[in-house]
Formats: C-alpha cells, structure tokens, sequence
C-alpha cells in the first residue's frame, strides 16, 4: 500500500479559566488545564498516547527536544524503546470529517446526548468544587510549626536529591525562601518567649515554599532512565521473520493484494472522493 498518515498540526490549548477558577487562591495557578490537540490524516494504534508520553518526558526535562526528531527515524531507531504510555482517561477522539461528506443527526439523538453529558458534566462539576474546597481549606486554616516543617522540607529535599542527583539543600536556602512568605507566632503561646516552637506558617506559605526551594514539581520521582539506553521491543521485520505456516502465508497473500502503483492509489482516492454524500 502507498497510504502514509501525516500530522497535520499539533498545538497545547490552554482551557479558559471559569469564574470560580479566576477567584481561587494564587496558589492553585499550577492546576492550569490544558490540552494537547493532534489533527492527521490517521493514526496508529496507541499512537497518540506514545506521542504525548514522550513530549512529558520532554516537557519536565528529562529528555532532550532532540530525541523525538531520533525516535522518528526508522532507519537509526527500527523500534520502539520500552516506557509506560500517557494514560487513556483524557484520550477523546473529538471529531473525524471526510471529504465531499456530511453527517446527518436526528433531533431524539442529539436531544438524549446533550442531557447525557449534561448530567455528567454537572456531577463532575460538583465533585471538583468540593475537593477544590478542601484543598483550599486547607490551605487557608491550617498551620505547621517551623520546628516541624524545616526538618521535613530537609527530608523531602534529600530524598529527591539521591533519586535526581540534586544539589544539597543548605539553611541559607531555606531562609531566603521563608523570607518570601508570613511567618506567625501562635496565638496561645507566649509570644515573648524566643523559643521556635512558637513560631509556625500557614500551610498555604508552606506550600509556596517547598515549590520554591525543590521546584514546581514536589512530588518525589524516581531516577529516570534516558529512552536511548533503554531496551527495545522487535522490529517489524523481525516480527516478519518469526512469521510461519498459514500465518506468513495469509501475510503474503494481503501483501500482493495490497501491491498497488501510485497511479492505481490515485485513481481510488480520487474516485472516492467523488462519491461524497451528505445524511442532511
């Protein structure tokens, strides 16, 4: 066959913030939605998942912008190196169209889905406002002790350090990064006394400052392992090798059936499209 898919644009929509959103506290900011939009001609299966897997590993810098350029090459890499795909939950197909083709829709169907994805809309909307709620609770009512917080954020720090090969975190660093949010004194305790154990932070400036000190990511991840010394699955056409009996032979028999000029693929796809139609 002489059909080849072709991408024709990919872009990262960022999703219009809601008015509950908009008035949230500043500190939710790094919960941004946004998309990843793929538009061709077709696609492979788990195609879009491994593409949007790999511009992760890009995006938080763990690989290199060049490495997609070599996965690409069939010729330097026949096959795929082994990672886990980009989960399917936000996986949609939005739309697809053909040429000289539209689609017609019954007023029943239209009416049933529209109230369908209406009712799920509404419970996925309460659900998140509620969690939302919680976290910004949270966020706003409770406090930690400093005499707490510094020998955990020490702990959180180090244990990225040995797993990312971070630099040592230093007091100095820590310092500079309280600097920039509220220190309170507790409010039942005496307030003259020097000691630190009267001295705490809002769990919101806790927050602010561990994104400060280990990045805008403070979840600890393993060492991650450069796509281009990881192993690989088989070949297509080591695949092809191990073919045998009527499997190679059903194989063999598509393929000749498959073995069309160029011409004769024109000819087709240009006939098809004549056809068109319209369900209108």
């Amino acid at each position: 066959s002489n059909f080849a898919r072709c991408i024709k644009y990919a872009e990262i929509v960022v999703v219009p913030s809601s008015p509950t959103e908009s008035s949230s506290s500043p500190s939710m900011n790094h919960r941004q939605m946004c998309y990843f939009e793929i538009c061709g001609q077709a696609f492979l299966w788990h195609m879009i998942r491994c593409i949007v897997a790999v511009c992760f590993m890009v995006g938080m810098g763990d690989e290199d912008p060049s490495v997609i350029e070599f996965l690409l090459n069939v010729e330097k890499c026949p096959a795929k190196p082994s990672y886990s795909m980009a989960p399917d939950p936000p996986l949609v197909l939005h739309s697809c169209s053909y040429e000289n083709l539209i689609f017609g829709h019954s007023s029943v169907n239209l009416f049933e889905l529209t109230n369908t994805l209406e009712r799920s809309w509404e419970d996925s909307a309460v659900t998140t406002e509620r969690i939302r709620n919680a976290i910004e609770s949270l966020q706003q009512e409770a406090y930690v002790e400093l005499k707490d917080f510094i020998p955990f954020l020490m702990d959180l720090h180090n244990n990225k350090q040995r797993k990312n090969k971070r630099d040592k975190l230093t007091e100095d660093a820590i310092e500079i990064a309280l600097n920039k949010v509220q220190i309170n004194k507790v409010a039942d305790v005496d307030t003259s006394s020097k000691d630190s154990s009267s001295t705490v932070i809002l769990w919101k400036d806790a927050l602010l400052t561990i994104r400060e000190v280990l990045g805008a990511s403070s979840s600890t991840r393993s060492n991650h392992t450069q796509l281009l010394q990881r192993s690989t699955g088989t070949t297509y056409e080591e695949k092809l090798s191990l073919m045998k009996g009527k499997k190679r032979e059903r194989y063999e028999m598509n393929m000749m059936k498959k073995q069309q000029s160029k011409g004769d693929d024109k000819d087709f796809y240009e006939r098809m499209t004549k056809y068109g139609g319209s369900g209108i």
